[in-house]
């Protein structure tokens, strides 16, 4: 979790002036995180008049800028780039021919003389300049809630960040509700003296910024490696067989759980094997009921309905489907054909109730 979340000690009294700016530029920048893996490199060079670069800031905040032809970019170069008003300073995430098709699907409509442009690579003075700033960021995001508690608002602040020439913090909130804040940057703008942003964002995007352990263990895809907040929906957890309990699918920001969405595809796509209702099925010892099917294995469990007998039977789709076409034409499925197998069901039920 990221010492700019505001819920961990950065420990600067057991750290040295050096080890102290190592640490902010792993943390500012999430060295390690938000990675692009270049698959092109290697593949040739593209020739461009004016290339774009992709560019990322802290935690998962990427854009993408125009290079000009004089600048020799690599990844994981810091660039001082330009922003609205002044100076931002970030490292290339992506450069060249991938860096191309990313901005060719993500920049739909937007034009490459429009974009902002990378004025050079960082100097020693261009970060050190950065690491001041960003040493504001913890007492900023502190004295920031501080003052938002003291007005009683409705609003939960996740995040400062500073721009690269320190004249501008933006600071990140999530409301249910519309907020009134302009007393609130009256405050902001006399106690920190610099231009304050305020910049609502969602659940998703918050849990993002503060991070965290998801309860496979590892840390939360959405402040990893994942940067795109797509929407997920319960339909999804149906067709994959989970469980649709509230406390299991949500995730650390209170929606459903983005791994939702990783293997739909996958689900989809066996799903059309299936028939579009799984229905009882007539046999020479009474109703099979389907209770669970196996989407990805291919085959559904049946079980038959009254009596003692809780066999359970796994018939793969495709007779599924024969013995219902058998059913239709008024003929009965013998169930001497079927083994069972050895587990048992204690409550039989069918699987749309």
């Amino acid at each position: 979790m990221s010492c700019c979340g505001g819920s961990c000690s950065c420990g600067k009294g057991d750290q040295t002036p050096v080890q102290e700016n190592l640490a902010l530029v792993q943390m500012s920048t999430s060295q390690g995180k938000m990675a692009t893996h270049d698959w092109m490199k290697g593949l040739g060079a593209l020739t461009l008049d004016e290339e774009v670069v992709e560019v990322r800031f802290k935690n998962n905040r990427k854009a993408f800028f125009r290079n000009n032809p004089g600048i020799s970019l690599a990844k994981d170069d810091r660039v001082v780039v330009e922003v609205e008003g002044g100076h931002d300073l970030g490292t290339v995430s992506l450069n060249g021919a991938l860096a191309e098709k990313q901005f060719a699907q993500k920049g739909e409509g937007v034009k490459k003389s429009s974009l902002m442009r990378i004025y050079r690579r960082a100097t020693q003075v261009d970060v050190e300049h950065w690491l001041e700033a960003k040493r504001r960021e913890r007492e900023v995001l502190l004295r920031s809630r501080s003052f938002a508690a003291e007005l009683q608002l409705e609003m939960s602040i996740s995040d400062v960040e500073f721009r690269g020439d320190g004249k501008k913090v933006t600071i990140y909130y999530t409301a249910d509700k519309r907020v009134d804040f302009r007393e609130l940057i009256r405050k902001y703008a006399t106690a920190f003296r610099v231009k304050i942003e305020m910049r609502q964002i969602g659940a998703r995007q918050s849990a993002a910024k503060v991070g965290g352990m998801g309860t496979c263990g590892r840390e939360l895809c959405c402040s990893t490696w994942n940067n795109e907040t797509k929407s997920v929906k319960t339909e999804s957890a149906r067709v994959q067989n989970l469980s649709l309990s509230a406390s299991k699918l949500a995730g650390q920001c209170g929606k459903l759980k983005c791994c939702l969405n990783y293997e739909l595809a996958t689900y989809l796509e066996a799903w059309e094997q299936f028939p579009a209702e799984l229905i009882e099925l007539e046999t020479d010892r009474g109703s099979l009921l389907p209770v669970q099917p196996d989407v990805l294995k291919g085959v559904v469990y049946y079980v038959l309905s009254g009596g003692n007998d809780q066999s359970r039977f796994e018939i793969p789709i495709e007779k599924v489907k024969k013995y219902i076409a058998l059913n239709k034409e008024g003929r009965k499925v013998e169930t001497g054909r079927i083994d069972p197998v050895k587990s048992l069901v204690k409550s039989p039920q069918s699987l749309y109730n």
